[in-house]
């Protein structure tokens, strides 16, 4: 139909083509392409592409795309099931395919997922470092010290670097002014497992719970924890502190946190974070040394059968069968609730 029209306005205007093309809007390349296809017999309008000669078989490949390695943004293995079915199959058309069975995949972890609810104040402090702020010349990281059943946030400590001498030493202090808590989540980072945070958890009897790898939201509580004062720090940054060093920094921390301690929560019903921590220090009492020492003996026996029975004593294996025995005696002991992912979980 172009190519018709095109022909008619050239005897009619005696304009040459690429005049015709420039007044019409119709790309002068289209139309040489057009002309070379009418002169082979081959049709003028093709879906752009390679031809699929191969019919798709659906049922083998939506299970090929099913068992794919599904992760958070992609899915491995996608480039080689393509080249297998690329006679039958567009890449584009494939990659919507293997982008719904990943949502899919997702939808399915976070129905499996567990929530753990944290019902007892001052018994379980989490530990986390974050990235604070970034200036002009370096990163201000904070180390923030939570307790995840009251929402109370500990002193923090802020600078350029937070070595693991400096959290042990701090993480001492804190145990000696509140009292040690009896478990400690903290995630795999080379400081915050430093040789000296361990004596100081040796020392005090407290048990050490760490977050599997790669799976941030094992420790949601303390990851709110970190938005609420980082956020809170970044809208009451100092005027002319654009310097890391700046002192002024941990006087807006301890501001914010103070704030946040004191502020009403839904989750507490109605009460602030420092109110119900303190609360939580009457039962904390009853932890003594002897005590923590009989449940750390509980929770190694029951990780060591756990071991047992797996088969496995690989130190992934390990790892997961003393947080599974923590957990345990935590649940048993009605500090905290597993729920899954489906049912209600507490406003912060």
């Amino acid at each position: 139909m172009i190519l018709q029209l095109l022909d008619e306005l050239h005897e009619q205007t005696g304009w040459n083509y690429r005049r015709l093309c420039a007044e019409t809007g119709v790309p002068f390349g289209n139309l040489q392409r057009w002309r070379t296809r009418q002169r082979a017999g081959a049709l003028r309008w093709q879906k752009p592409g390679p031809k699929k000669l191969v019919p798709v078989d659906w049922e083998q490949l939506n299970a090929q795309v099913r068992d794919l390695r599904h992760g958070r943004h992609r899915s491995r293995g996608t480039g080689r099931l393509y080249r297998e079915h690329q006679a039958s199959l567009s890449r584009r058309d494939l990659q919507a395919l293997v982008a719904q069975a990943r949502r899919e995949c997702q939808q399915r972890r976070a129905t499996l997922t567990r929530c753990i609810h944290w019902r007892e104040p001052a018994l379980v402090w989490s530990i986390d470092d974050a990235e604070l702020l970034s200036l002009t010349d370096g990163v201000l990281r904070l180390h923030n010290i939570h307790d995840l059943g009251s929402r109370y946030k500990h002193r923090p400590l802020l600078g350029r670097q937070l070595p693991g001498p400096r959290i042990a030493a701090h993480l001492d202090e804190l145990f000696r002014r509140h009292g040690a808590p009896v478990v400690l989540k903290r995630d795999n980072g080379g400081n915050l497992n430093h040789a000296e945070v361990d004596a100081v958890l040796t020392r005090y009897a407290v048990i050490a719970l760490n977050s599997p790898r790669h799976y941030p939201p094992y420790n949601g509580g303390m990851e709110r924890a970190q938005r609420e004062v980082k956020e809170a720090v970044r809208v009451r940054r100092g005027d002319g502190a654009a310097s890391v060093d700046d002192p002024v920094w941990s006087v807006v921390a301890e501001s914010v946190i103070h704030d946040l301690n004191h502020r009403a929560r839904p989750c507490l019903r109605g009460a602030d974070a420092c109110r119900t921590f303190a609360t939580g220090k009457v039962k904390l009492a009853a932890y003594t040394l002897p005590k923590r020492k009989e449940i750390i003996h509980w929770i190694t026996t029951l990780a060591q059968q756990l071991l047992a029975d797996s088969g496995k004593n690989t130190p992934r294996q390990r790892a997961i069968a003393w947080r599974l025995a923590v957990e345990t005696w935590l649940e048993q002991n009605g500090i905290i609730e597993i729920t899954s992912h489906q049912q209600n979980v507490s406003p912060i």
